[in-house]
């Protein structure tokens, strides 16, 4: 009883912090991300996962806690029309 508790717990994170991304949009379907040590474009954002493409066209399936709980960079953020002086 208690295992299957502490599986239904890592889900219930992984749909609040998906409902999260959904409502406040830290990371939209596109963007350039690296979280971990991993980086590449966003391809999907589901209520539980969030799938990366890597440059190899690699797709690697992202629990959605870890954006809400771990430091990552959205590349996509950056203003690159911005001409500095």
């Amino acid at each position: 009883m208690l295992v299957s508790v502490l599986g239904l717990q890592e889900i219930f994170a992984n749909f609040i912090s998906g409902l999260i991304i959904l409502f406040e949009k830290p990371i939209r379907i596109g963007d350039t991300v690296t979280i971990r040590d991993l980086t590449g474009s966003v391809t999907k954002i589901n209520t539980r996962a969030t799938t990366i493409s890597d440059w190899d066209r690699k797709e690697i399936i992202v629990p959605n806690k870890a954006f809400i709980t771990e430091q990552f960079i959205n590349w996509s953020l950056s203003d690159s029309s911005r001409a500095w002086c």
